[in-house]
């Protein structure tokens, strides 16, 4: 069997794109379509997948999500963004989100404690970082955790003039 992965997938939906004619169509309108595309193919996984327990529609809806996701990653590199960059530093920034110190990790808890949020936190093991969730099972931010800011990403014009 031949390996595929994320990567080949992600250039067959640029090519996808391509073919269609749609990947250089970059203005604000074209840019929300996609967005729109996005919640569209999200809210199909819910109502035709989870609501009705069917596997497969939560399949089909979560690569449709992604097609249309890398549809809307492939407009904003040809407005010149730097999706590589802010990949690297999302990915890196997220990653962020597991301290290792246990020091931080208890004053993590005690922070969302103090905020009013219950929190539960454990040890992984596997990467030898504390994992901190709440009720939900979200993932929380460590006290000292700063957001990236992508800015750096996009073109100093495009942060000026906006979608053209």
């Amino acid at each position: 069997m031949t390996s595929y992965d994320i990567s080949d997938f992600q250039v067959d939906c640029y090519a996808f794109n391509e073919i269609a004619g749609k990947h250089n169509l970059t203005s604000l309108k074209d840019i929300q379509r996609q967005y729109e595309l996005i919640l569209e193919e999200t809210l199909e996984i819910k109502e035709r997948g989870i609501d009705k327990n069917n596997a497969k529609e939560v399949l089909d809806g979560c690569l449709d999500v992604m097609v249309t996701a890398f549809g809307l990653m492939q407009k904003l590199e040809i407005l010149g963004i730097d999706m590589s960059t802010a990949m690297l530093d999302t990915a890196t920034n997220n990653l962020a989100k597991f301290p290792s110190d246990i020091q931080e990790a208890l004053e993590t808890s005690m922070y969302h404690s103090s905020q009013g949020v219950i929190v539960k936190s454990e040890y992984n093991t596997e990467y030898e970082v504390f994992v901190i969730k709440n009720r939900q099972d979200k993932v929380m931010k460590p006290a000292s955790f700063e957001s990236n800011d992508l800015s750096n990403c996009i073109p100093a014009d495009l942060l000026l003039n906006g979608f053209e």
